[in-house]
């Protein structure tokens, strides 16, 4: 297993801090919504990240939140709301002000010709890639209640647990059947760490090299507070400046 070195794939976009605007809202469900803000020139790559933040002093910190997907002058993000940082988004009207400091971190570089897997929220850092690269899609949820329509892309296979929609089985159950080594170089995958850890034992075990997201809290966004700090595979990453993508090879 080879990690590759990060100078070599960290993509040098430039991040900065602006003053945004909402430009649009769209309430999928109770929980779940997609925000549009405006940035100009963005140079936001699959799998990069913001800070975000429309408050002032509490909560202290802001919200580190995938790139979706992005214009020119604007970028998406797709939310759930869970917390006290994360209803002061969902409660922004169009017009209203927020906080952006991005983007940050290292993204999906070269997947050209992956397979990308999202489970659950994790499709909002592969939604980016899926369409900028054109990659096939397998998309896990528990049931159909939490399927919701992303524009209709055209390459996503859905995975329902409990078999309520498309392939009935977990995303791994997917993969064992399904998963062609001949047709795809490797894997991206954004979801909880449970899974990530199935899918890395699947990977090894198969010789698939993957690009993996994981999705954790962070204080700072440069890798200055430590609080990101996780244990991958024997190695040790700082993910909102070694990653949130970790690439790691087995073939």
């Amino acid at each position: 297993m080879r990690c590759p070195d990060d100078r070599s794939r960290r993509r040098n976009s430039m991040s900065e801090f602006i003053v945004s605007e909402v430009l649009s809202k769209n309430i999928l469900d109770g929980d779940h919504f997609i925000l549009e803000v405006s940035h100009k020139d963005t140079q936001a790559y699959p799998g990069q990240f913001y800070m975000i933040r429309s408050w002032g002093d509490f909560p202290v910190l802001a919200r580190p939140i995938s790139v979706f997907d992005k214009k020119e002058d604007s970028v998406f993000f797709f939310i759930r709301k869970k917390g006290e940082g994360t209803r002061l988004l969902y409660d922004l009207k169009v017009g209203e002000k927020l906080y952006l400091n991005g983007p940050l971190g290292n993204g999906y570089n070269k997947c050209d010709e992956f397979l990308a897997i999202g489970a659950g929220m994790g499709f909002a850092s592969i939604h980016f890639a899926i369409r900028k690269f054109a990659l096939d899609c397998v998309y896990g949820i528990s049931d159909s209640s939490a399927l919701f329509d992303f524009n209709k892309i055209e390459k996503v296979k859905i995975c329902t647990e409990d078999g309520s929609h498309g392939f009935c089985g977990n995303l791994i159950e997917y993969l064992k059947e399904n998963y062609d080594s001949s047709k795809y170089k490797g894997i991206i995958a954004c979801g909880p760490d449970v899974f990530l850890d199935l899918l890395l034992k699947f990977a090894e075990e198969k010789k698939i090299n993957i690009k993996l997201s994981y999705e954790e809290r962070m204080g700072c966004g440069f890798g200055l507070c430590m609080s990101c700090k996780k244990e991958i595979n024997g190695n040790s990453y700082h993910l909102c400046k070694d990653g949130p993508v970790i690439d790691i090879e087995f073939s």
